[in-house]
């Protein structure tokens, strides 16, 4: 999706000891900041349950000491023209911080230091400017802007269950950063074979990474506007290209993935997606190995570049693995807030055992006999 909005973009690069290296102009990635504000605004039951908003608006926040054309952070709004634009509930509008441009800047520091403009050990500070298109720096603090863009949308498949039925049946490992502008991550709950099925195909990899496609269902609380995942299964990802530190996804992959959903017959969406980490430090002494960051958790450049490019809903989440050696595997989620990738909480479901099947009792003229009807 390309948006072209009212303002331009610029990072402004200043060396340590404080001299402006210059103003770039850049384009932020603005689709995870819209993904994000529209599901909000159908977590709250503001907005229509459907995949993208009709219309999205993005605005800078000025830096409250420096003004404009500084930038704190920007002001995200979705709303939706099959209702009154100007009614509250067709509308929502939240605020993403100052590190919503952190990809950008990364991405500009690389093409900077290929150019040869910076060296790889410079320790350098960045601001973000907005100016107005055409107009000048001193008019584009008067007037305000903003941009729209309109698309056509698609129903979100929503089921009704009982969120409070999941909790009971769920064992929840929480992040204490799951909660951000009062806002907690939208819940997901992973069925309990999915992470030793997971576990399992991890193991069997040995030192290269494998990986797999989230499937399951959107349910929205019966007692509430709330919505939740449930991951009901996981589908290993075939024809991919493994290495010990990347595992490349091709578009074989994807074309398997949706024949076995087509089998499955049971209307399951794609959730997200998981893969493991290898013991990176499996060479290095023990004491080592405890302490290295490469035995920690972590999302890489190229698992953000998968998660953006295939599982950019707000709702999308990513399963990793970790091989720490000889403190075991580590089990993390990774999932959109802010319209950043973060690590965040989640619940392991169990589904309580089911009755057994009824059974009739027939009178044939001698003893009564049981048919089961399962």
């Amino acid at each position: 999706m390309s948006l072209n909005g009212g303002y331009q973009y610029m990072i402004e690069v200043v060396r340590q000891d404080g001299t402006r290296l210059d103003r770039y102009p850049v384009t932020p990635d603005w689709v995870p900041a819209h993904e994000w504000c529209h599901f909000l605004g159908v977590r709250r039951g503001t907005l229509l349950p459907v995949l993208t908003p009709f219309i999205i608006a993005i605005e800078p926040i000025w830096h409250p000491t420096l003004g404009g054309p500084y930038v704190e952070g920007i002001t995200v709004t979705a709303s939706s023209h099959l209702d009154d634009p100007t009614s509250e509930r067709a509308c929502v509008t939240t605020a993403l911080p100052f590190g919503y441009f952190q990809k950008t800047f990364q991405q500009l520091s690389v093409t900077l230091i290929k150019q040869g403009t910076l060296q790889p050990t410079d320790v350098i500070h960045y601001s973000i400017c907005a100016f107005q298109k055409g107009q000048t720096e001193s008019e584009s603090r008067i007037r305000p802007a903003r941009f729209a863009v309109e698309e056509v949308a698609h129903p979100l498949p929503l089921e009704e269950r009982s969120l409070d039925f999941y909790h009971q049946h769920s064992r929840h490992f929480e992040e204490e950063t799951s909660t951000v502008q009062d806002i907690p991550d939208v819940p997901v709950f992973f069925h309990s074979q999915i992470m030793d099925e997971a576990m399992a195909l991890a193991k069997n990899a040995g030192d290269l990474e494998t990986g797999g496609i989230l499937i399951g269902h959107l349910h929205r609380d019966t007692t509430s506007t709330e919505i939740f995942l449930e991951v009901t299964a996981q589908i290993p990802a075939t024809h991919t290209q493994a290495q010990r530190t990347s595992l490349s996804f091709t578009s074989e992959t994807w074309t398997a993935v949706q024949a076995a959903l087509t089998l499955r017959k049971n209307k399951e969406l794609w959730l997200g997606w998981w893969h493991c980490h290898p013991n990176f430090c499996k060479n290095c002494p023990e004491e080592r190995q405890k302490t290295c960051t490469l035995s920690k958790p972590f999302f890489s450049q190229d698992d953000c570049s998968v998660h953006r490019e295939v599982f950019s809903r707000a709702f999308n989440v990513a399963l990793l693995l970790t091989d720490r050696g000889p403190q075991g595997w580590a089990i993390n989620v990774f999932g959109w807030r802010q319209g950043m990738i973060a690590s965040r909480g989640y619940a392991i479901f169990h589904p309580p055992i089911s009755p057994i099947a009824p059974h009739t009792i027939a009178n044939s003229g001698g003893l009564p006999h049981a048919t089961n009807v399962s």
